[in-house]
């Protein structure tokens, strides 16, 4: 491992393969951290576990990136601190920007066009449209895959990031993997990158850990839940032996032979409120987008699935498994059983052209640390209260293009508040600017709309008057409470209609695919969610146990 950490020197432009705590390269990327290499640019979609080792390391000066979190343990702390200090520098991109630059790059172009994320504080154009996006280059890409061959070509099953299009982009390729095999013995329901692509490769049994490498083992989150409360990301360098029990049993259950786990129900009046309202939405034809941390959406989308939509499509792990079939929802089982279960293995460079510049994505909900009145959108910085010091956030993603590439952009707030629902947002992450239906059909994009559920009620943006208005409010709630929860004045008639309940079906749907209470977790404030999670991890080990006895 040092000996391919050590033909990464400092200074150089890196990307980190997998994303979010899928197969990132962590032996190889602490292997980096321990020599002391500085001066380093990280360029890639989202940070997560791999940037924030290299963060705590003092590696890293600059940063080019569209996401970066812990996903459902909250924000990466070290990316936070070092872009509030102003210790390292940034640039923000779009998903699509940041996917043609990389395509420019492995094309040998200067730029290559997309469209304009009109809305976005990334739309440089007056009228929709497209630009430019210039290439960016990449010194070294740091990879970790299942198997190699004798020859040297790397095989990636599953959801493959950009792990691809990063191989074919960078200068140099250097790849983990888990086994060597002979010529010929790679699959056919995989990715394999061409040995002409590959510079070197080591073999390291248990290198992504505590990171996932589907079917080898699934995400260790024991682990990652230990080091978010050590306050370090940082860990030994891997090896098979610390692959925990949960993660390396779940990838070899076959799940779709298995029963949902049977628990007492968990009643949360907001989260059921939220969750059959979303689940309302999905039809047989609906193609879904599970989003970053979204536990409320995945399991409206699950409930659909499982009821009144068999047939609706469902695109999970950053669009990398597609038409995935019916589960429940889980923290620890979920990559195992949508990598079982899905009819396409891709990139998420791959869905975005199949599926969000296509305009054939009909839902997917996300959330914002701010909402303004205008339905625009803040994940990228916020002022304190108390001091006025300036918070960084996670970032946009790809929220900036599905603004508008999406049928429905549906945003929630589990715990609505006058902080989060304020008169105009400090920075504009996304927001629809395409709203008359003949001109996105022009574009390409479907017809749609733009709506917000929260705890307290349904609000949907009025084209007409050029903001949100209030649809419905929910059972209980009092117009003294929803006025009290936003910071812009709002319109709320007498004779406003209540939100229907959960129906007696919906609330056994919901039970059937959430039985340890995922779609709790986004009303938990922070100091408790980790709490929380600790809760679900070991019932659901005990729920792998039994099913393994």
């Amino acid at each position: 491992m040092a000996h391919l950490a050590s033909r990464v020197t400092s200074g150089s432009r890196v990307s980190i393969g997998g994303f979010h705590f899928t197969r990132q390269p962590i032996a190889l990327v602490e292997a980096i951290a321990s020599q002391g290499t500085k001066g380093l640019t990280h360029v890639h979609w989202g940070g997560s576990l791999g940037l924030e080792i290299l963060l705590e390391a003092s590696a890293v000066d600059h940063v080019i990136f569209c996401f970066s979190s812990l996903e459902i343990f909250g924000t990466a702390p070290s990316f936070r601190r070092a872009l509030e200090s102003g210790s390292v520098t940034f640039e923000e991109y779009t998903a699509l920007e940041l996917h043609q630059a990389l395509l420019a790059a492995e094309m040998n172009l200067e730029a290559l066009p997309l469209q304009d994320p009109t809305g976005s504080w990334r739309a440089m154009l007056p009228e929709p449209g497209v630009r430019d996006s210039p290439t960016i280059e990449i010194d070294v890409v740091l990879l970790h895959a299942s198997r190699a061959d004798e020859l040297g070509n790397v095989e990636i099953p599953g959801a493959q990031g950009l792990d691809r299009l990063l191989a074919l982009a960078g200068r140099k390729v250097l790849v983990t993997v888990e086994e060597v095999v002979p010529a010929g013995a790679l699959t056919d329901r995989a990715s394999v990158i061409p040995r002409h692509f590959i510079d070197a490769i080591a073999v390291h049994s248990g290198a992504a850990w505590p990171t996932s490498c589907v079917p080898n083992y699934g995400t260790d989150y024991t682990e990652i839940l230990g080091r978010v409360r050590r306050g370090t990301l940082t860990g030994a360098n891997s090896t098979s032996e610390g692959v925990g029990t949960l993660a390396e049993t779940a990838p070899r259950v076959d799940w779709r032979s298995q029963p949902f786990p049977s628990r007492e129900p968990i009643r949360h009046q907001a989260a059921d409120q939220i969750v059959a309202w979303l689940h309302r939405r999905i039809r047989n034809n609906s193609i879904c987008s599970v989003g970053s941390a979204s536990s409320l959406a995945t399991v409206a989308y699950l409930a659909a699935k499982t009821s009144v939509a068999p047939r609706m499509s469902l695109l999970t792990h950053n669009g990398g498994y597609l038409d995935v079939g019916s589960r429940f929802a889980s923290i620890s089982f979920g990559e195992s059983a949508d990598f079982q279960s899905a009819a396409v293995y891709c990139g998420g460079d791959d869905s975005y052209r199949w599926y969000y510049q296509q305009g054939r994505v009909t839902e997917e909900v996300v959330g914002a640390a701010q909402i303004d009145q205008r339905g625009q959108t803040n994940n990228g910085w916020i002022t304190s209260d108390g001091s006025g010091r300036r918070l960084r956030l996670p970032g946009q993603g790809g929220m900036a293009d599905v603004a508008n590439m999406h049928r429905n952009f549906v945003l929630y707030a589990p715990r609505q508040s006058a902080r989060q629902l304020v008169t105009e947002v400090e920075w504009i992450s996304a927001a629809r600017g395409i709203h008359d239906n003949d001109l996105r059909a022009s574009l390409g994009y479907g017809p749609g709309s733009v709506s917000l559920i929260t705890d307290l009620a349904v609000f949907v943006y009025d084209e007409h008057l050029g903001h949100l208005v209030v649809e419905s409010i929910h059972e209980g709630v009092s117009a003294d409470q929803l006025r009290a929860a936003v910071e812009f004045a709002i319109d709320i008639p007498a004779d406003l209609r209540v939100t229907p309940a959960p129906t007696p079906d919906e609330l056994k749907a919901i039970d059937r695919v959430d039985p340890f209470g995922l779609r709790v977790l986004e009303f938990l404030p922070a100091r408790d969610r980790l709490d929380a999670i600790e809760r679900v991890l070991a019932d659901e080990a005990m729920f792998l146990k039994e099913l393994v006895a």
